[in-house]
């Protein structure tokens, strides 16, 4: 599982520079839930507006897909949106064969 997350809450744990109550509200539900932040440090931040920059939009995974993840970057792509665009790599790799334990449909990708 894979979460993207704009949190409107700030913290050092994600590379803000400051840790205010929404963060550590948020380390504390990551941490009970096993989810591991994927950002890395950036000189650019994710969010971006007159009234200042901060750290709060964050990417989330569990542990079965943590190493999966590779590349993550902000990309510097103009948008309509204060947020920075988050992108970053998913190995199909380890994944192909191994159906999610999740209800419903199902779908396996498999690179051409």
């Amino acid at each position: 599982m894979i979460i993207a997350v704009d949190s409107s809450s700030r913290s050092t744990a994600w590379h803000d520079r400051i840790t205010n109550h929404r963060g550590r509200m948020m380390e504390d539900f990551l941490a009970s839930n096993q989810l591991h932040i994927l950002n890395e440090g950036r000189t650019t931040t994710t969010f971006q507006s007159s009234r200042g920059k901060s750290n709060i939009d964050m990417t989330v995974a569990n542990s079965q897909m943590v190493a999966n993840i590779w590349n993550w970057d902000l990309s510097e792509e103009e948008i309509a949106s204060d947020d920075k665009i988050i992108k970053f790599n998913i190995t199909l790799d380890k994944l192909v064969g191994k159906a999610p334990e999740l209800p419903g449909v199902r779908f396996i990708i498999r690179e051409h």
